[in-house]
């Protein structure tokens, strides 16, 4: 694996050699194995603080090195969960905390996938870190948060001040939109109740809005809630030149369908 010593003492959980390793100051901490691994990764992976600590601040430590896939230490932090270890990395000055992997995953959006809430709230609390930073897919950690149905984690992105709500990912949709295809109405009406910040009306690439995506969905309840606000759009068509309400009737969705004819703004002849 072509590991260094000092490498090889970590993997191997030997606490107290890779500390007297340590004590040679010519000894090269930077150096990687086969996956791109450093001493300061496979600490951090471990959960080694003491290690960590002994890197950052007696050696020349490469703070943001990173491996195969282009993950830091800090990003490792994030998938491990270590919180003091996080802490200690975003305590140094040229700790990159907006990197992102091969798969556009930065520190913050692996916190939220891998439900590290308080790692979360730390990495946000960093003015450095983007919070509408995306990943390959164009989601942000709000998105991420939604897809995984994490409330709690929700409920802390939605109040940051600089969280773009209505941002879209690479197909065109909103936190809203994926939270109506999970089919999620505690998440949607959290979402929701920042009804002065969302937009219900966004469009993604087929031209469906939420509200098109809840009757071809079927749910009843979804449509019923997202129906409450006044400035919806029920006659948006889609690219295919269908409103919700053509959805509704051609999959026999009565009872939407009732709903949309309730609805004073409906346009019958669309």
């Amino acid at each position: 694996e072509g590991n260094s010593v000092l490498i090889c003492a970590l993997q191997n959980r030997f606490v107290r050699s890779a500390n007297y390793l340590l004590e040679f100051k010519n000894i090269n901490v930077n150096l990687k194995n086969n996956n791109g691994i450093t001493a300061l990764i496979c600490a951090t992976i471990n959960g080694f603080i003491v290690i960590v600590n002994n890197l950052i601040r007696h050696h020349d430590v490469d703070i943001n090195g990173y491996d195969v896939d282009h993950r830091t230490a800090l990003i490792w932090s994030a998938i491990s969960g270590h919180l003091e270890i996080a802490k200690v990395l975003l305590e140094t000055h040229s700790i990159y905390v907006n990197k992102i992997d091969a798969y556009g995953m930065s520190a913050l959006t692996e916190s939220v996938v891998k439900r590290r809430e308080n790692i979360t709230q730390l990495l946000i609390s960093n003015p450095k870190v983007n919070i509408n930073i995306k990943n390959n897919k164009g989601q942000t950690s709000l998105m991420l948060a939604v897809i995984e149905s994490s409330i709690s984690t929700i409920l802390i992105l939605i109040e940051h001040d600089a969280i773009l709500i209505n941002d879209i990912d690479n197909i065109g949709r909103t936190a809203l939109i994926h939270a109506v295809i999970q089919q999620n109405i505690v998440v949607t009406e959290i979402l929701l109740s920042n009804n002065e910040r969302v937009d219900i009306n966004v469009k993604d690439d087929n031209n469906m809005t939420a509200l098109m995506h809840a009757t071809y969905l079927g749910n009843k309840d979804i449509v019923s809630l997202l129906l409450r606000f006044k400035n919806i759009d029920v006659n948006i068509q889609d690219k295919s030149g269908s409103t919700a309400l053509i959805i509704a009737v051609s999959n026999s969705y009565d009872e939407i369908s009732k709903l949309l004819l309730n609805d004073s703004n409906i346009d019958l002849n669309l």
